[in-house]
């Protein structure tokens, strides 16, 4: 049967039944301490609005026990860094380095909001906040590849149009000259002179 074992605050094992599979699941134990801090977290976010006698606004809870999960980060070196890089990448960008990452797939919106964790309808929101639409996006990430791959000498226009998601060359090559005013028979001339 499927058993999970899990320390409680008195660090002694306890075996929940999950179901009925013959499996198991392995953890890590928490470090004394841990639970004690990470209880008064769920205590502070399910207590009423007062507390202890000491009125507690939702955003400045919400604040302080923000401030406490990711003061881990800012310990390490270039963890403040990193923080602020994820506060401030706008969705524009994240959509960008989703579709990026793998341009041979069909990326649909659906399929980007999922990655985001957002619906669809939210992410056209927050794109149209930032002016730019998902077509755009993706024509971008297609055709800053394609460059790329061109200028690297990383195949013949056949290849290069694969690595970029189209299916024909000859689609690839029209989108090509309508986005940079050149075919890219002649953008791979002027690289090798």
């Amino acid at each position: 049967f499927y058993k999970v074992f899990y320390s409680t605050r008195n660090y002694n094992d306890r075996e929940l039944s999950l179901k009925t599979k013959p499996k198991y699941f392995f953890h890590a134990d928490l470090l004394p301490g841990m639970s004690d801090t990470f209880d008064s977290i769920l205590h502070g976010v399910a207590c009423p609005r007062v507390c202890s006698n000491v009125s507690i606004d939702d955003h400045d809870y919400s604040y302080f026990s923000l401030m406490y999960l990711i003061s881990a980060f800012v310990r390490k070196p270039g963890g403040f860094d990193f923080l602020e890089r994820a506060i401030k990448i706008t969705t524009k960008e994240k959509v960008y380095n989703i579709i990026i990452s793998d341009l041979t797939r069909k990326w649909s919106q659906a399929e980007v909001a999922g990655k985001l964790f957002m619906s669809v309808s939210s992410l056209k929101r927050k794109l149209a906040a930032e002016e730019v639409s998902f077509s755009k996006i993706y024509l971008d990430a297609r055709m800053n590849q394609a460059i790329k791959l061109l200028r690297m000498g990383a195949g013949n226009i056949s290849q290069v149009a694969t690595m970029c998601g189209y299916d024909t060359p000859s689609y690839f090559i029209a989108i090509f000259k309508r986005h940079f005013k050149i075919t890219p028979l002649s953008f791979m001339r002027t690289m090798n002179h």
